[in-house]
């Protein structure tokens, strides 16, 4: 018998909800799921449909606080855990440390908390913004509130009864939860935090701030807090380890390479998890090369207009024409022969993206030049002053054939670069 109930708001999020939806089903406790879905246009329905939540609500004209509302009716249990699906609970005791919270009993101040709500910590490829307020905004100590009215809905638990008396406003856009818990204070109820009941959050708490400045920022304040979270921004968990997606190879080659040595290339690529199969476009398709269900060999002259398309359109018109249908993938790895190089350092670059849930990722290296731009009729250097390249945004040399994972939501969106990449330096 499930002993919490857990609304999950979600808004096309089927690059986080399947690892959120597993973590939850990872608990020490137990609970029912409620899905409160926007009406999501990608894989979020179906890929929640695997873990067998107990309801799947849709709502339109989406308010943060008629989302909860509206997953509250379906609620059975005394206890409401109300959490985003782009949020990951860390460990095992999240939501028991969630309730540790919400029953907790001052014996030296009389308390009567109807609400609490846990820690937000940041993943690698969080932006430095975003880490700096998370930062700022959770800290280390469990408290009670009896006047601060702080309170996110992003990881949260309310008492069922108080939340069916007092419900969110459905009329307001944002921070319905801040405008919710001014009504508990205000009532003589309080509001507890705990550090312990933690999740990792990719997004931030406010916008703007300059970009350096924030550098300099978090350079001080992550140090602060690798005792209390070790490494909270580096990995996934050390408790619940990362749950691989799935990927396909497309290898693109100018050169005759020998079919053994691309079959020895898929097998090597099928210790990985999550490999599927490789995709192999040669400048003609060998006698020898045979396709199965883990290789598929094409020609270059299927593809006329490969040298005007430009490489993401290609993998756009490649995934949408040979992939799409009959290979269910989460990412794409492209690779050229000069990839071939170094499969070890593939296998990394594949731990990387899957541990920061990143869009599209590659390797590459810093390099310090004065580099110079040619412009219709005169030369500018990249670098404002040639002789401060040190203290300037860093620049890398980046060769995609050597290895570049992307994503199938961020190959269809059209926008290529607007997602949330990384670069595996070596």
């Amino acid at each position: 018998m499930s002993e919490v109930s857990i609304i999950v708001r979600s808004k096309n999020e089927a690059k986080w909800i399947g690892e959120t939806l597993s973590r939850i089903r990872s608990q020490t406790i137990s609970s029912e799921i409620i899905i409160v879905d926007n009406e999501s246009t990608d894989e979020t329905v179906s890929i929640a449909k695997k873990f067998q939540p107990d309801h799947i609500i849709s709502i339109n004209n989406f308010l943060p606080g008629k989302a909860i509302n509206l997953g509250l009716t379906k609620a059975t249990t005394n206890y409401v855990i109300c959490l985003s699906a782009h949020c990951l609970p860390i460990g095992k005791d999240w939501i028991k440390k969630l309730i540790e919270a919400l029953e907790f009993k001052d014996e030296k101040r009389a308390t009567n908390i109807v609400a609490a709500y846990g820690r937000q910590l940041p993943l690698r490829s969080t932006s430095d913004l975003n880490k700096r307020d998370l930062y700022n905004t959770f800290g280390l100590e469990n408290r009670i509130q009896f006047k601060d009215f702080f309170f996110h809905n992003a990881n949260s638990i309310i008492k069922r009864d108080y939340l069916i008396e007092h419900p969110f406003s459905e009329s307001i856009t944002n921070v319905e939860d801040r405008v919710w818990a001014s009504d508990v204070i205000n009532s003589g109820f309080q509001i507890s935090y705990s550090a312990e009941a933690s999740v990792y959050h990719h997004h931030g708490l406010n916008h703007g701030n300059e970009p350096g400045r924030l550098k300099r920022v978090n350079s001080i304040i992550e140090p602060l807090y690798k005792d209390s979270h070790k490494n909270s921004s580096l990995e996934k968990t050390e408790i619940i380890k990362p749950n691989y997606a799935k990927f396909s190879l497309i290898y693109m080659s100018l050169e005759h390479i020998d079919v053994v040595k691309l079959n020895n290339l898929t097998a090597e690529l099928s210790d990985l998890n999550g490999f599927s199969k490789s995709y192999f476009i040669l400048p003609n398709k060998p006698e020898s090369a045979a396709n199965d269900k883990k290789s598929h060999f094409y020609s270059r002259s299927l593809f006329p207009n490969l040298s005007n398309q430009g490489l993401f359109h290609f993998l756009k018109f490649f995934y949408e024409s040979y992939i799409e249908s009959n290979d269910d993938i989460n990412y794409l790895l492209f690779l050229s022969e000069k990839g071939l190089e170094n499969i070890d350092r593939l296998k990394l670059l594949w731990d990387y993206t899957n541990e920061n849930f990143l869009d599209f990722a590659f390797t590459g290296k810093q390099i310090s030049k004065n580099l110079w731009v040619g412009r219709s009729d005169y030369l500018e250097p990249v670098y404002s002053d040639i002789y401060l390249k040190e203290f300037s945004d860093p620049i890398y040399d980046v060769k995609y054939g050597h290895g570049l994972f992307i994503s199938n939501g961020q190959i269809k969106s059209n926008n290529f670069y607007d997602g949330v990449n990384g670069l595996y330096e070596y």
